[in-house]
């Protein structure tokens, strides 16, 4: 899979999910993809590192949400083992 669709996939999952009560395994997988990007991308770059912690700040600003997309793509573009472990979480955790 192409890194740039493994990437809006990623993002889609990411999204803010229903309230209490609502879709579950959505948020499980948001979990389950936010601790991986926390784990795997977080320290890669300063700037990888600033994006993933403004995030966790202020997730509710939009613009944090476009600069943690553009870092997640430079990381990803650069690191095809990489891409394969996150095409695997989202066959895993993706709603079909």
């Amino acid at each position: 899979m192409e890194y740039l669709q493994l990437l809006d996939q990623t993002m889609e999952l990411l999204k803010p999910v229903a309230p209490a009560g609502g879709q579950v395994l959505t948020k499980l997988a948001a979990n389950a993809l936010w601790d991986w990007i926390k784990t795997k991308v977080k320290g890669r770059s300063a700037a990888a590192t600033e994006a993933v912690e403004e995030v966790e700040k202020s997730p509710a600003d939009p613009v944090n949400w476009d600069i943690l997309r553009l870092q997640l793509r430079k990381v990803l573009a650069r690191d095809e083992p990489l891409c394969a472990e996150l095409a695997a979480l989202l066959s895993k955790h993706a709603p079909a």
